[in-house]
């Protein structure tokens, strides 16, 4: 379950937390779908922020290895360096 932190009323973080009793003991308060950092409680009914621009999903990040062809072909290279500069000695 999502859960806000709250300073002065605002969502200033948000928890995710499985134990209601593990959320209370913190002060959080259980967040609705749809609402975030921002967002507003005031007597038990939330405000959303007026400020807030929809981003959409996160862009698609590459993955931060590349093809196991190319690290081995990277390795080789690095191999072949060595023994050449191991003979400089």
């Amino acid at each position: 379950m999502r859960y806000a932190e709250m300073t002065e009323n605002i969502c200033t973080n948000i928890a995710e937390c499985d134990d209601p009793g593990f959320a209370a003991e913190m002060g959080w308060v259980s967040l609705p779908d749809g609402l975030g950092i921002g967002d507003a409680l005031e007597n038990g009914n939330w405000t959303r922020s007026e400020s807030k621009t929809e981003l959409g999903p996160p862009p698609v990040a590459e993955p931060p290895w590349k093809p196991l062809e190319d690290r081995i072909l990277f390795l080789e290279q690095q191999m072949s360096a060595m023994t050449v500069n191991a003979g400089a000695f």
